[in-house]
């Protein structure tokens, strides 16, 4: 402490001050909840700013807009007319970015686009005569919910810009990507590959800056957990040859929960970096603080000292901004309380002798929840600097306004392509099973009913594919049936990564009629080789393969014939093996079924590490003429020990016709065949607690009776979301079928997004499907005609935005009063449904939770608090004073 003392008085003291330039710049008179001032940029010499306003509604609800204006004497006076968006809810303004000179402008709308709703636009203008006249067509997003433009980022000239969409999944749910395209003759071309997130929730592209010619990029990636969970990270990639290369080390975030990257602006020549990460606690919990880096001997170094935040919840480095050489950076904490709170503050520092010295005092938001800071440039020689405080109020509420300083001496979304049956051979049936990979990005597709050629009727075959840039590409070559009416691909098992299938054929022979067998394969350079021996039904008509289930690695594989009589005629039994130098090893004794036509194995479930097992038994009678059974088993030293109790069908129902077990094996979701014939039928989910399988929830009940006839359910691998398919329900046409999916929130099993129909009468579509971790769901339907009747066809999904527990940042909120001592209340905007409130204290200590929109905070003892709250629409926080 005493060294750092007596640095800064070794320090020369500098008296610098910034000056407003001209007038504030406010959003539209009378237009609330404008957002004016939610991006900003500004040219070289700060004489031109570009605004965006990304919630006005001229062209419809959050349609969007933008204004440029110059500073002509000290006025600050619009350039030819306001730049709308589209359509209601593009949000065109999210981001701004000019040109050097300021005469091309990138702006971006994340709302929309021609890719599906929210997958995003960028519109580049050039001003010509005083009018903004669009530079080629829109350069648009990938696909729904990428929200391409999210972050944007002009070359110095115009002719080169980088654009951010963080939500895109090709590596993996919201791993986002950055692309970067180039002005040739009036058309916008993609410079180079796409540059992806390293992995799930990454949301890389959530930031984004180009060097001055456009060759260097860098990119951040705000929840990437490289230094623990979020802790985040910054990327920076060069243009050689036409391929992005990057330069150096990832730059990680701190500490976890830092949120690195959250921010980032590069020098001019692209080797000084400013990162922001708004969330790190080096000063409290949300403090924020900011690191420069420079890239020497093909590493970034830090240049001098962190910059950190005052105190609590000042989220500083929510923007920055570097000047031309990297010698200057702009900083914004929207958090700041130090002209009221959440008004708002920026400060600007300077590189002297390897120290950030600040320049000058700091320039505060105006008002009480200006959130000043929001968004920042700095001129090339970081003289001027333009601030944008989107919820400032001087043109009504939240209209929001920017200012310049000068420094005066100092719903269900399709992934890729439909996969369609082979037109060589109808009746195919491709999509009677169906297994995906743990990332969505690997799925097996299975028609049972192949016919392999004049020789092989019926023989089956398994077809695996890969998300390649969003199309579906067959990965390795087609593993078929072994002979004449196998029915190979009856069932079908994935591993984790997508690199094992186990493969269930009901009707083989090799060990007398309809015997059944599984073969395992692994995907080796591109070719499906089978590990160790084909796996033989114990007898002849047992079925065996009728159901099958891996284990996360691929090493264990469960087995069901549901027609073998060990315990009597089709009582049915599952055996286990496991994979040991080659061999498939079977692991303790046959589970057989209760009693004789049991059926026990009709389905079955593995937990990840193949130690726990959910049997159905259709046609049990403990309660009932074929009421159905599903027992649960662990394996205990090698022997299948039952764990907790039956779980009980009523009459008639068969109950355990489909079974799906969570990775944990604690949550079984468990469907209902035909109910009591009558009713509707059924899934219920259980959860073990206290050595018992206790209901967890309500009822699932289908729509019709018989609707589930030859239908699926899938649960999520954390048994927080199941999918069930209905392939007779008359979705569109007499039995198109349809596919429902719920979660669990509040103890409840609600709908989330819109029913999924089949297409066209027959379809069967939802008679299989299986759901991965991260939101995506491959639904079959092999009785649609597209290429021959019953060539089959599969859907891929992604539905992780539906998810409550999608992490995404919510800006319409508002806490008052505040300061308070007994109560505060949470206002939200209009659609926003609040799910849950937490309180922190000033130490990151949870100390409060509440579903409620007032909140007694009487027992809370005075001081600073961050309120944090999940909605229908995502996550926000807004810090809270108790006095």
């Amino acid at each position: 402490m005493k060294k750092l003392l007596l640095l800064f008085f070794l320090i020369p003291f500098l008296g610098f001050s910034q000056i407003q330039i001209g007038q504030d710049i406010n959003g539209e008179q009378g237009r609330l909840y404008n957002d004016f001032g939610a991006s900003v940029s500004s040219s070289l010499d700060g004489s031109i700013v570009a605004i965006g306003s990304p919630l006005t509604n001229v062209n419809g609800e959050n349609s969007g807009s933008v204004k440029v204006y110059e500073n002509i004497g000290g006025v600050w006076t619009q350039i030819g007319n306001n730049i709308e968006g589209e359509s209601a809810m593009d949000q065109f303004g999210h981001s701004v970015s000019l040109s050097l000179d300021g005469s091309v402008l990138a702006v971006g709308a994340i709302g929309q686009g021609v890719n599906g709703d929210n997958s995003g636009y960028v519109k580049i203008f050039e001003n010509v005569n005083g009018n903004w006249t669009q530079i080629g067509a829109n350069v648009v997003g990938v696909s729904a919910n990428d929200q391409f433009g999210y972050s944007l980022c002009l070359s110095s000239n115009g002719n080169v810009i980088a654009i951010g969409a963080r939500n895109n999944d090709n590596n993996g749910t919201n791993s986002g990507h950055a692309r970067i395209f180039e002005n040739i003759n009036g058309v916008w071309i993609q410079v180079g590959n796409d540059i992806n997130g390293e992995q799930t929730g990454d949301f890389s592209g959530n930031s984004i800056s180009l060097s001055s010619d456009g060759n260097i990029v860098a990119i951040g990636a705000r929840f990437n957990d490289g230094n623990g969970n979020r802790s985040g990270h910054v990327r920076i990639f060069e243009n050689v040859s036409n391929n992005w290369v990057q330069l150096g080390s990832d730059i990680d975030g701190e500490d976890a929960g830092d949120r690195s990257g959250h921010s980032v602006s590069l020098s001019s020549n692209g080797n000084v970096v400013a990162i922001g990460a708004n969330w790190n606690a080096e000063n409290g919990f949300i403090s924020g603080h900011v690191r420069i880096h420079e890239y020497t001997n093909g590493n970034w170094t830090q240049i001098g000292n962190d910059i950190d935040g005052e105190d609590s919840a000042n989220f500083f480095g929510e923007s920055v901004s570097l000047s031309s050489d990297g010698s200057k950076v702009a900083i914004g904490a929207t958090g700041n309380d130090n002209n009221g709170i959440n008004s708002g503050h920026v400060k600007i520092y300077e590189n002297i002798g390897g120290i950030w010295t600040q320049v000058g005092g700091e320039i505060g938001g105006e008002a009480v929840s200006d959130q000043s800071g929001n968004s920042v440039s700095l001129s090339s020689d970081g003289n001027t600097v333009i601030i944008g405080a989107k919820y400032n109020d001087g043109n009504g509420y939240d209209s929001g306004h920017a200012r310049i300083f000068e420094d005066i001496g100092g719903n269900w979304i399709q992934v890729g392509n439909d996969i369609d049956g082979d037109r060589t051979y109808s009746s195919d049936q491709l999509g009677y099973s169906t297994s995906i990979s743990s990332d969505g990005n690997i799925i097996a597709l299975a028609s049972n009913n192949k016919d392999n050629g004049i020789q092989n009727i019926k023989a089956g075959q398994v077809i695996i594919y890969e998300n390649s840039n969003g199309s579906w590409t067959q990965l390795g070559n087609r593993i078929d049936g072994e002979a004449s009416f196998d029915y190979s691909g009856s069932s079908i098992s994935l591993s984790s990564d997508g690199s094992i299938i186990a493969i269930g054929a009901t009707n083989n022979d090799d060990n007398g009629q309809d015997s059944g067998h599984v073969r395992v394969y692994e995907n080796l350079g591109g070719v499906w080789t089978q590990i160790g021996n084909d796996i033989n039904g114990e007898a002849a008509l047992d079925s065996s393969g009728i159901s099958v289930d891996l284990s996360l690695d691929g090493t264990i594989v469960a087995i069901g014939a549901f027609f073998n009589d060990g315990n009597g005629q089709d009582s049915g039994h599952v055996r286990v093996y496991e994979n040991l130098g080659g061999v498939w090893t079977q692991i303790g004794n046959d589970i057989d079924g209760d009693a004789l036509f049991n059926r026990s194995g009709s389905d079955l479930s593995l937990s990840s590490d193949g130690n726990f097992i959910a049997i159905g038994a259709t046609l049990n009678s403990n309660n009932g003429d074929s009421s159905g059974h599903v027992r649960v088993y662990e394996n205990l030293s090698g022997i299948w020990i039952q764990k907790g109790n039956d779980i009980q069908g009523e009459e008639l129902d068969r109950l355990g016709f489909h079974v799906d077990m969570s990775s944990d094996g604690n949550t079984i979701a468990v469907g209902a065949q035909e109910s009591d014939g009558v009713d509707p039928e059924i899934t219920r989910i259980f959860e073990y607690s206290n050595g018992s399988w206790i209901q967890k929830g309500n009822d699932i009940v289908g729509e019709a009776v018989l609707d589930f006839e030859g239908g699926s359910l899938s649960l999520a691998p954390n048994g927080e979301v199941v999918a069930i398919g209905y392939p007779l329900l008359n979705g569109n046409t007499e039995s198109s079928g349809q596919v429902r999916i719920y979660e669990f929130t509040q103890g409840i099993w609600t709908e989330i997004g819109n029913y999924i129909n089949g297409q066209i009468t027959g379809d069967q579509f939802g008679h299989s499907l299986a759901i991965s971790g991260n939101g995506r769901l491959v639904i079959g339907s092999p009785g649609n005609d597209v290429n021959g009747e019953n060539s089959g066809q599969a859907k891929v999904y992604d539905f992780s935005t539906l998810l409550s527990t999608k992490e995404s940042e919510l800006s319409d909120f508002k806490i008052f009063p505040n300061p308070t001592n007994n109560q505060v209340t949470i206002q939200l905007g209009n659609g926003t449904e609040l799910q849950n409130a937490t309180i922190y204290n000033n130490f990151g200590q949870l100390v409060l939770t509440s579903k409620e929109i007032t909140i007694n905070t009487s027992k809370l003892a005075s001081g600073l608090y961050v309120v944090e709250v999940e909605t229908n629409k995502g996550k926000g926080s807004k810090k809270l004073i108790i006095d």
